[in-house]
């Protein structure tokens, strides 16, 4: 049977606090990975968030919502001459107002298919 000196009870010690040390590592990595994700999603939210906010509470937004989905303009779109002479473009107000709500549209379908915002968090969009 071996004997235990100093210098065994040294490398013992050693052995064991390099574990403990690797151990702290390991958990600490884990808790800032885990900070970051939650830190990241609720940027994500906070940025649709706004971009909802800005679509649902400006009423120029949501004119031109209302304005796409009614169907005399249903028709309209599909004649797109037709839709030159309907004084939208050209500069018009309308004009600006609708390329801005499809801007905001587009940017958040952008951010869906990049994977930057997850099924779950645009499921906002159709339950509120």
């Amino acid at each position: 049977m071996g004997q235990f000196t100093v210098d065994t009870w040294l490398s013992f010690i050693s052995v064991i606090l390099t574990v403990i040390s690797l151990v702290s590592i390991a958990v600490g990595g884990l808790f800032a990975l885990l900070q970051y994700k939650t830190n990241s999603r609720l940027k994500r939210a906070e940025h649709l968030g706004a971009i909802l906010k800005d679509i649902r509470e400006n009423s120029q937004s949501f004119d031109a919502m209302y304005l796409i989905e009614r169907e005399e303009y249903k028709s309209i779109l599909s004649d797109y001459q037709e839709w030159f002479t309907k004084d939208f473009f050209g500069g018009s107000e309308t004009e600006r107002i609708i390329d801005k709500l499809l801007y905001d549209l587009s940017y958040i379908t952008y951010m869906l298919n990049a994977k930057l915002l997850t099924s779950e968090e645009i499921e906002v969009l159709t339950t509120s």
